[in-house]
C-alpha cells in the first residue's frame, strides 16, 4: 500500500480484495445507520463515469467546487495506479444513473485521469435518516465542510418539498438539531463568488465562514460592490506561500485589510458653525453657519434690535458697493 501524498488527510489505497475482472457476481453487507443492505459490485469504464453517475443530494460533497487542488492528496495515486477503494452508490432505474453516496472525490478523479470507478451498489434506497448516518462516517475520509453540508440540506430539503428556512423539519427528518442546519444553512449561503475566490474553496478552516460572512454583511451595509471589492483584493494580493492553508489565511487578512482601507475613506467635513457674539439672553444670537467647502455662508441673527439689524444691513451693504 503506498503512502498518500500532500498535506490533506485521507487514503484512497484501501484495496478491496476483489478480483475485479471475475465473473462472479460479487455482494456484501453494508451498514446505514440501523439498517443493513445488500450491494452489489460493478465497475463503471472510465468513458461511462461522467454520464452514467451522479451524486445524490444527501451527498454533501460540494462538486463545483473541487478541483485537482482539492484532490491532491489522492490524486497522483489515481493517475499512477487507477482507484482502488470503492465507493457506494444507489442504482436509480428511472434515470438508469448510479447516485453516489460515497465517492464524488473519486469520481472527480476517474474522470479527470480517465480511470475505471469501482461501486458497490444498492438496488434499495435507504431512509434519509440512514443515508446521512452512512455518510457522516465518509468524513473520516476528508471532513466535510459546513457550505457542503449545507448545500446538501437546502438540496434535500428542495427535493422533499420542505420549506428550505424550516430548519426544525429538515432537522427532524435527518435526525441533527435545528442549530445545526441554521449554522450550515447559513454558511451555505455566503456569496459563492466571495468564498469561491481561496483556493479550495471547501477545504477553509470552519471559522473562515463567520469572518466571511461579516465582510459580506459590511459590504452590503456601506453599499460596495462584492464584484469590485474582489477586483480590488486580487490587485493587492501578494503571497509567496505554496501550502494552500497559508495562502487562504493570507488572502483572508487581505480581505479584512483591503475593507478596512475602503471604510478608511476620509468622512465627510461638516459646516463650521461659529458665534459671531455673546449674549446674557439665551434666545439672542449672532452666528455665522460657513459650508464645509467654505464657498458659502450664512449670517443668522435672533432677537436683535431693529437699530442693530439696520447696522449690521448698512454695513454688508456698504462693503459690498465697493466689489462693483
Amino acid at each position: 500500500m503506498s503512502e498518500i501524498r500532500g498535506s490533506k488527510r485521507g487514503n484512497l489505497n484501501v484495496r478491496s480484495g476483489l478480483s475485479l475482472h471475475s465473473g462472479q457476481q460479487i455482494k456484501k453487507n453494508i451498514q446505514f445507520g440501523s439498517s443493513v443492505f445488500s450491494a452489489r459490485h460493478v465497475v463503471i469504464k472510465a468513458e461511462d463515469v461522467k454520464k452514467s453517475t451522479v451524486i445524490h443530494s444527501l451527498n454533501v460533497r460540494a462538486q463545483d467546487s473541487l478541483s485537482l487542488d482539492s484532490v491532491r492528496d489522492i490524486f497522483p495515486d489515481v493517475l499512477a495506479e487507477g482507484i482502488k477503494q470503492e465507493g457506494v452508490a444507489f442504482f436509480n432505474i428511472t434515470t438508469s444513473q448510479y447516485e453516489l453516496f460515497d465517492g464524488s472525490r473519486r469520481r472527480f478523479c476517474a474522470i479527470e485521469a480517465q480511470k475505471d470507478l469501482p461501486l458497490w451498489v444498492l438496488d434499495k434506497l435507504p431512509e434519509p435518516s440512514d443515508i446521512k448516518a452512512y455518510i457522516d462516517l465518509t468524513q473520516k475520509v476528508k471532513m466535510f465542510s459546513w457550505r457542503e453540508q449545507g448545500r446538501s440540506y437546502i438540496n434535500f430539503a428542495s427535493d422533499n418539498n420542505i420549506n428550505k428556512d424550516d430548519f426544525d423539519a429538515i432537522g427532524k427528518k435527518l435526525g441533527v438539531s435545528k442549530e445545526t442546519v441554521r449554522k450550515k444553512i447559513q454558511a451555505a449561503k455566503i456569496a459563492p463568488n466571495l468564498i469561491g475566490s481561496l483556493p479550495d474553496c471547501e477545504g477553509v478552516p470552519t471559522k473562515f465562514y463567520g469572518s466571511l460572512a461579516k465582510i459580506e454583511r459590511t459590504l452590503r451595509k456601506n453599499n460596495i460592490d462584492l464584484d469590485e471589492f474582489l477586483t480590488k483584493a486580487k490587485e493587492s494580493f501578494k503571497s509567496n506561500e505554496e501550502d494552500i492553508l497559508q495562502v487562504q489565511l493570507a488572502m483572508l487578512d487581505n480581505f479584512v485589510s483591503v475593507l478596512e482601507n475602503i471604510l478608511s475613506k476620509p468622512k465627510r467635513k461638516q459646516p463650521r458653525i461659529e458665534n459671531l457674539a455673546e449674549f446674557d439672553s439665551r434666545n439672542k444670537y449672532a452666528r455665522m453657519n460657513v459650508s464645509p467647502d467654505g464657498r458659502k455662508a450664512k449670517f443668522e441673527f435672533s432677537f436683535l434690535t431693529k437699530d442693530e439689524l439696520f447696522d449690521i444691513e448698512m454695513f454688508v451693504r456698504e462693503r459690498l458697493s465697493n466689489n462693483k
